[in-house]
C-alpha cells in the first residue's frame, strides 16, 4: 500500500471521522435537543398567535442552522483535498491492475 502524503489537517479529519463515538444516536439526540425547545416555542406562538415567540423560535432555528453550515465549511476544503487524494490513490492502483 503506497502513502497518500495526507496533510496534518487531513490525517486529523480522517482520525476524528474514525473515532466518532456518538454515532447516529448521540447526533439525533443532540440535534433533538437543539430543535425541539424551539418547535415548542414556535408551537406556543402559534396556538397563542403570539409573534414574538415564532420570531424568536424563528431566529432560534435560523442561528443553529448558520452555526451547523459554518462548522461543515470550516472542514470543506480539508474533506474535498482528502477525496481527491484518495481517488487519486485508487485511479493509480487500478491502473495496476
Amino acid at each position: 500500500m503506497s502513502n497518500l502524503k495526507l496533510t496534518k489537517e487531513e490525517l486529523e479529519y480522517v482520525e476524528s471521522c474514525a473515532r466518532d463515538r456518538h454515532g447516529r444516536s448521540g447526533r439525533l439526540w443532540f440535534y433533538a435537543s437543539t430543535l425541539l425547545p424551539m418547535c415548542l416555542v414556535a408551537a406556543y406562538g402559534v396556538l397563542r398567535r403570539d409573534f414574538v415567540a415564532e420570531l424568536v423560535a424563528f431566529i432560534g432555528v435560523m442561528l443553529f442552522v448558520v452555526w451547523s453550515i459554518s462548522q461543515e465549511l470550516r472542514r470543506v476544503q480539508t474533506f474535498l483535498g482528502l477525496m481527491r487524494k484518495v481517488s487519486d490513490h485508487e485511479r493509480g492502483t487500478n491502473d495496476d491492475v
